[in-house]
């Protein structure tokens, strides 16, 4: 496997991708995912943090956040639409 670096370098010289190359988007969790207490997710670190009373000067969480956890299909349905075809999402819990 040829390190992104690599490719981007000697793409920027031709201007072109090669033909396996993979256009894609990535998240994380807290900030995108919401529904930090459903089906046994667990909370991640930032979930305890903000929950906290506090921490944060208007005491707002992630809670919803953009609810990617329920609107994922949508999500799907506008990187098809973009033509991108990798999509990881990150999600780490403390359990």
């Amino acid at each position: 496997m040829i390190p992104l670096c690599v490719y981007y370098i000697s793409c920027q010289a031709n201007k072109e991708f090669p033909p396996d190359f993979l256009f894609g988007a990535a998240s994380s969790a807290f900030q995108y995912e919401g529904a930090w207490n459903e089906d046994g997710k667990g909370a991640s670190i930032w979930d305890v943090f903000n929950h906290d009373c506090g921490h944060i000067d208007d005491n707002t969480t992630a809670d919803v956040a953009c609810d990617s956890y329920h609107l994922y299909p949508e999500d799907i349905a506008i990187l098809k639409d973009l033509g991108l075809k990798a999509y990881r999402q990150v999600s780490i819990s403390l359990t």
